[in-house]
């Protein structure tokens, strides 16, 4: 049931009506609007999915349209606007080997100035958002991670995305060393190495021009080695 009332910049309205699914035990999922007298309107989907013992996930999405004055007038202006808000944890006990997170907050520089319901949203400047999943081998000396990051700021609409940031390692190892060796060690058995690598793709943009003007070729990327040798005499 929506709630009633008006704004002085858009004008008489009924906000937050929709429908509710519960799906079942485990997934629900809720889909809400806004209209507004004076042209602009909102729509918000939120869905939520749990398994116990394995993971718990709650997705939000929204978008709308803000009109401001009169059309054909001077001070019109008409701005689409979005936000994005997932979080997603898994349970420490699901998987020891593997591991997947997400913590996700993106809107667009104008959302909340138009949209906040609470002087926190509205005075929060900077955001972030991380998407995370490592992976290791039992008996296995390799490790690997990626990560998914953003961070913008709402004062200068600057965005920085880090799409992705890859490591691959490998721990210590003595290649020369038998596995039932005996007596005094060797000294080439001392011998040591690692293997640590690491991807990255990155770039720094407008809220407005992320995606609409911003082509793969835009991105600075790099690929970087790094194979320590070492041993002690």
């Amino acid at each position: 049931i929506p709630s009633y009332g008006e704004e002085k910049t858009r004008g008489f309205y009924l906000r937050d009506g929709g429908y509710y699914f519960g799906i079942s035990d485990k997934m629900d999922l809720a889909v809400t609007g806004s209209i507004y007298s004076k042209g602009s309107w909102a729509s918000d989907v939120r869905y939520r999915y749990v398994k116990r013992y394995k993971f718990n996930s709650n997705f939000n999405f929204s978008y709308s349209e803000f009109v401001k004055g009169e059309q054909g007038l001077p001070d019109y202006t008409k701005s689409k606007d979005m936000a994005i808000r997932w979080s997603h944890t898994q349970d420490p006990k699901a998987n020891p080997n593997s591991k997947f997170s997400a913590s996700v907050n993106y809107s667009t520089s104008s959302y909340d100035e138009c949209n906040s319901t609470s002087l926190d949203q509205r005075n929060t400047n900077t955001k972030s958002s991380n998407i995370s999943y490592s992976r290791s081998w039992p008996d296995s000396p390799f490790r690997f991670k990626a990560d998914l990051r953003h961070s913008q700021n709402s004062n200068t609409n600057n965005v920085s995305l880090t799409l992705p940031v890859m490591t691959f390692n490998m721990d210590r190892q003595y290649p020369f060393r038998k596995k039932n060796s005996s007596g005094e060690t060797k000294w080439y058995e001392d011998i040591e190495i690692q293997y640590n690598s690491k991807v990255e793709n990155k770039i720094t943009t407008t809220d407005s021009s992320l995606f609409s003007d911003t082509k793969w070729t835009d991105f600075e990327n790099g690929f970087q080695h790094n194979i320590p040798l070492s041993t002690n005499f």
